[in-house]
């Protein structure tokens, strides 16, 4: 109910305090082009099938197409992408509200589903690289060449939906310090 903005009074009072709530990611207008078709990543493939579950009995999410792309009937590498883009059409051939692809590590490096444009990182990630390899997942251009010669944008922005601030701090300057060496010897620039 977060997601949708929905809070509880002492949410609302942990979160808001006396301030202007933020925006939430399925509740303002300025995310909705963003999480029409998102990919959660959560931390096992038990939680992806949990979260199905969930998702497709609750009023307002069971109007999306949920994918599981977790677990070996999702098929490894590659293969695991059709299953997601037959979800995003079905989506679309039905009027649904969107879709989402739940996933715990399928592809979240080397595949780009274009339509992406929202990514909830809903698990701990110890390694930088793994964080932003998954969070580039969303930020692949998609865009079309018109006769004219224009270019028709359809993803403008993109939305990483990070739960735990303190962690995304830290994954960045652990990533920005990897950058700061030199040399083999990993020592750090002066």
């Amino acid at each position: 109910e977060m997601l949708r903005g929905k809070l509880t009074e002492q949410m609302k009072v942990q979160l808001i305090g006396s301030g202007k709530k933020a925006p939430f990611p399925y509740e303002s207008a300025d995310f909705t082009d963003a999480v029409t078709h998102s990919v959660w990543y959560m931390a096992d493939v038990a939680s992806c099938f949990a979260m199905r579950d969930m998702l497709e009995a609750h009023p307002y999410f069971s109007g999306y197409v949920i994918q599981v792309a977790a677990g070996n009937q999702a098929g490894q590498g590659a293969a695991a992408k059709p299953p997601v883009e037959r979800a995003i059409k079905e989506a679309r051939d039905q009027k649904k509200s969107g879709s989402i692809t739940l996933s715990c590590g399928k592809l979240m490096t080397g595949v780009t589903i274009r339509e992406w444009g929202a990514i909830f990182m809903l698990r701990s990630l110890k390694s930088p690289e793994s964080y932003f390899q998954s969070a580039f997942r969303v930020q692949s251009p998609w865009s079309y060449r018109q006769p004219d010669g224009s270019l028709d944008v359809q993803k403008e922005t993109v939305y990483v939906f990070e739960f735990d601030p303190n962690r995304a701090l830290g994954l960045v300057a652990e990533y920005g310090m990897k950058l700061a060496t030199v040399g083999d010897d990993m020592t750090p620039q002066q």
